[in-house]
């Protein structure tokens, strides 16, 4: 944080940044109004990606039953039968259940559904796990 009080955002370390770099951070409320913008093009955008995935990954994000925009999201964006895998890292089993229920739709018999309790034995595990092979 600057002297100001402004936030200052690090370029993303690890890949190389072209043009002009533009964040906007959106402070947590009570009340957002998911009809307008910001939230609107967001929200349409998260739905499209949520939608066209097939791996989701929660590291952290408990989907709280008090969020219900965030749980309407995931609940109705996930493609029936689509995900081949489901990897939820979250020390809490009620929050781990509650994730799988709210992509239920995605699931099916042969989806990966891997659980880690913290984010150590998630870095430790072989990515293979869960990835999935590539088909063109």
């Amino acid at each position: 944080m600057r002297s100001d009080g402004t936030v200052l955002l690090k370029e993303r370390p690890y890949t190389k940044q072209h043009g002009t770099l533009r964040f906007a951070i959106i402070p947590p409320e009570s009340h957002k109004a998911y009809d307008e913008e910001p939230f609107k093009g967001l929200w349409r955008k998260a739905g499209a990606a949520i939608h066209s995935t097939q791996e989701l990954i929660f590291v952290g994000y408990s989907l709280p039953p008090t969020d219900l925009h965030s749980t309407a999201l995931f609940r109705t964006s996930v493609k029936k039968h689509s995900l081949l895998s489901l990897v939820t890292v979250n020390p809490d089993r009620e929050a781990r259940k509650r994730t799988r229920d709210v992509v239920q739709r995605g699931l099916t018999e042969k989806t990966r559904v891997l659980v880690f309790d913290d984010l150590s034995e998630f870095v430790a595990a072989k990515r293979s796990l869960w990835e999935t092979p590539r088909h063109s």
